[in-house]
């Protein structure tokens, strides 16, 4: 069975964000598969197994552009993680 892959567009379009946020977060989706060059490649299989762990998890659905699980801002503190 051949692999299966995405443009940045492509999965811009199904996370509902800019391809300047997937540019700027490729490096930490876990379904970034290689650079060709300048050009990206996703893993259409790793793309969809990642969107249902953030569904799974966030219970109805992660809101489109949030942050990747696992991701820390500048800082090193959990986006996803409220404080008090």
């Amino acid at each position: 069975m051949a692999t299966s892959f995405l443009t940045v567009q492509q999965v811009a379009e199904r996370l509902s964000v800019s391809t300047d946020h997937v540019y700027r977060h490729a490096n930490s989706y876990p379904f970034t598969d290689r650079r060709l060059g300048r050009r990206l490649r996703f893993l259409k299989s790793g793309l969809e197994a990642w969107m249902a762990q953030r569904s799974r998890l966030s219970g109805n659905g992660a809101r489109p552009g949030s942050p990747p699980l696992g991701a820390v801002d500048r800082i090193g503190r959990n986006p996803l993680r409220r404080t008090p």
